[in-house]
Formats: C-alpha cells, structure tokens, sequence
C-alpha cells in the first residue's frame, strides 16, 4: 500500500509541475460531492479480547456540501453513514451459547460542518484541473450495536435466552480527511480521498434481557465506554456551480 501511495504521489507531482497555480480559481462558487468506499475500525473498536468490541471492516457513503469563499478556503456541512460488520466468530468464543442469531453490524450516522481548503492546479485551460483538497469536520454522531440473542442448555446456564439490543445513543466528533479532485471542464469530475476520526471515548447504551431457567423475564440497561474512531478510503464524484466569471 504504501509503495502504491509513493508511486501516486510522484505521478501527481509531475503531473502538477506542468499546471498553473490559481488559489482564487474558483471562489464564490459553491460544490455537492458525494461518495462511498470502505472504513476500518481503529485498535480498540476493533478489538478481539473480553472487553473488545469485535468490530470489522465496513463500508460508508456520504456527501459534502460547501461554499468556497476566498483563496480556496470554504465552509459546508457533511452527512456520512458507517455499517462496521461484527466478528462473530470470535465474539462467541467468550459468549459460548447453544446457538444464537446476530443481525445487523454496528450503525452510525454523522453530521458535522465542514471547514475545507483547495488548491486547484489548471493542468489544462478550461478543461482539466487538479484539485488538491484538505477538510476538517465537527459534528454530532450517533452509533447502534448489532441485535444479538444467546441461547443457551439449561443445564449449562441459569439464564436460557440473553438478547442485546441497542439504546439511543449520540455524541460528538471530530475528523478530517484529504485527497484529490480531477475535475473536467471546470464543473464535475472525480474524487479520491483518505478520511478518519480523531480518537476519544465515547459511551453507547443498549438493554439486556435475560430470561432464566424458571420463565423470569428481567431487563436492564447498560452502555460500554470505549474508542469508536476509525479511517477509510473513499471515491467518489463532485460538481461545481455557480462559478465565478473571470475578467479578460
């Protein structure tokens, strides 16, 4: 992979030393971008001890909108969704039941506000530029667990049936990312990017209903309190409107 990101880098920088820098390029224009591509959970969500999450890799989708105000600094909002698959396999090694039904993986959703910066570089007048672009994000997130039942023999266990289910959860977060637009005719073109979350804990709440040997049935709350940054790669597309008109 990283010899991949150094061939690519090389590639842009010989490709940019035959462009003309223009940070005012597009100013007072606005873009809708929109994308999809896969996510990684970080060291602790992803995690395969006792206290682990046993999250996996996932897929996300999303879409930018922003307002490029001055020398290629803008502001906009964003909206992205996550779903993390779940290591079950590993998961039930510490759970051990005579059978069970896991549905769902982990759901997030985020929406956030944008503070981005670009710097174009017109490789071709008016109808091929390189955009180098950077963004960082703040906003609200909100996370669900997978929907997990646990059956187990009544000779092995005082509890028959423990079912996990997700509660109302939702905190902050802070991300950033960065990558290219090839942007053809100075008004749509396709982009490359790497994002990810910065680290912090966070809490989810979710409910365990436990049915025992006797046909009781009780029910309580709980939450785990645990890191749920992650990174990933995206592709994806983006248009450009109302494009400001140049002197002669």
């Amino acid at each position: 992979m990283k010899k991949i990101y150094a061939i690519f880098f090389f590639s842009l920088v010989a490709v940019s030393l035959h462009g003309q820098i223009d940070i005012t390029q597009f100013d007072k224009s606005g873009s809708f971008g929109f994308y999809g591509g896969t996510t990684i959970p970080g060291e602790n969500f992803a995690s395969k001890d006792v206290d682990g999450l046993f999250a996996k890799n996932g897929f996300q989708i999303g879409f930018d909108l922003n307002y490029i105000i001055s020398h290629g600094f803008a502001i906009g909002f964003n909206y992205e969704f996550n779903k993390f698959g779940f290591n079950e396999q590993e998961f039930l090694k510490y759970a051990n039941p005579a059978q069970y039904r896991i549905s769902r993986g982990f759901l997030s959703n985020k929406i956030g506000a944008n503070i981005q910066y670009n710097l174009p570089i017109e490789i071709i007048k008016d109808k091929f530029t390189l955009i180098l672009s950077l963004e960082g994000n703040m906003g609200g997130r909100t996370m669900t667990i997978p929907e997990i039942d646990l059956f187990y023999s009544e000779l092995d266990n005082i509890y028959t049936e423990v079912s996990y289910r997700s509660r109302e959860s939702s905190f902050g977060y802070l991300g950033y990312s960065g990558g290219l637009q090839l942007l053809f005719a100075n008004k749509f073109g396709i982009t490359i990017s790497h994002s990810a979350l910065v680290p912090s804990r966070h809490s989810v709440r979710y409910s365990v209903r436990k049915l025992n040997v006797s046909g009781r049935v009780s029910e309580d709350e709980s939450y785990f309190n645990n890191f749920l940054d992650h990174r990933g790669l995206q592709i994806g597309g983006i248009v450009y409107f109302n494009k400001k008109s140049k002197k002669e």
